[in-house]
């Protein structure tokens, strides 16, 4: 099982070890039946069973709870990926590409080209992909 999943008890999150992402608890099933369709099916049954056995957090909850930390350093097993952060004032936003910081400024803080680079280069991670990703950065 450890192969696959590991559960991380702070967040009370499943990560797949092969995505380096948290399943919710609703997506386990079709995460391994859409994802892994390599790995035996008697071995996804055994994997969904787990992690359906779990008491795993909402998204937002362990959203929530990572916010509310005052260590934001790694977490074991989730994908590091190179990114973004917005250096204006009281704003902190997160993207993964340089023209979506771009257009974050452009759109929330009336940047122009003449400004110049008002973003600096930023670690980050996220829990969940899809409609639940949420970057945060990490030291």
């Amino acid at each position: 099982m450890d192969q696959y999943v590991t559960f991380n008890s702070t967040y009370h999150i499943l990560i797949c070890r092969q995505c380096g992402y948290a399943i919710s608890q609703n997506w386990i099933t079709r995460h391994f039946r859409q994802c892994h369709k390599t790995i035996p099916l008697t071995t996804r049954q055994k994997i969904i069973e787990y992690g359906e056995s779990l008491e795993l957090w909402q998204p937002k909850v362990v959203q929530d709870t990572w916010n509310n930390s005052n260590t934001k350093f790694p977490i074991e097993g989730l994908t590091i990926s190179s990114g973004f952060q917005c250096l204006y004032h009281d704003c902190s936003q997160l993207t993964r590409t340089e023209i979506s910081i771009q257009q974050h400024c452009r759109e929330n803080h009336n940047w122009i080209m003449k400004d110049g680079i008002m973003w600096r280069t930023q670690e980050l991670q996220t829990f969940f992909e899809g409609p639940n990703r949420r970057y945060q950065y990490i030291r």
